[in-house]
């Protein structure tokens, strides 16, 4: 496992971010979790700084001088090390003071950064396999993309990778 550097997350409630080009799971898994992200595998260095500072925006980041750089700009950054994603979003969150739950209501859209809205189901039944809507009541669409979710059996794959995180949470508190 290799360390991490940071500058203290913003003091808001909800923490925002800007992750450059590097990591794009690291996003979307952050977007699940319900946390304004921005991504784009296209996003220059000048634009994370300007994000940073014009959105209060942590910067999440693998280039050291892209770091080095938000920090003399006063914007609070993660510097990752690690190629695994459970140790990269420990140390982004390693401050959260609360255990991490998965709420799909909270989420927010992992290819997008969306918000997402409960959605009545006659009104995906075009969007969606007939399996789909056939076996689930509940579905949400994003506002942006128009991307629509369920909480399928893949919820519990999320919820085991989040106690998992959760674990790496709280061994950073030790």
């Amino acid at each position: 496992m290799k360390s991490v550097e940071a500058t203290p997350l913003n003091n808001t409630n909800q923490p925002r971010y800007v992750v450059d080009s590097m990591f794009g799971t690291v996003a979307r898994k952050l977007r699940i979790l319900g946390f304004d992200t921005y991504y784009s595998s296209c996003l220059r260095d000048d634009d994370v700084i300007r994000m940073g500072l014009e959105q209060s925006r942590t910067v999440i980041t693998g280039d050291r001088e892209l770091f080095f750089r938000s920090v003399n700009k006063k914007i609070p950054a993660v510097l990752l090390h690690s190629g695994n994603d459970l140790q990269n979003m420990g140390n982004i969150l390693k401050s959260h003071s609360k255990m991490l739950r998965f709420n799909q209501s909270l989420a927010r859209c992992p290819k997008c950064n969306g918000v997402l809205t409960k959605s009545p189901k006659e009104k995906i039944k075009e969007k969606v396999k007939d399996n789909v809507f056939n076996t689930y009541e509940i579905f949400y669409e994003c506002k942006d993309c128009s991307n629509v979710y369920w909480m399928g059996t893949h919820v519990t794959e999320i919820e085991c990778w989040i106690e998992k995180l959760n674990d790496v949470i709280s061994s950073n508190f030790k």
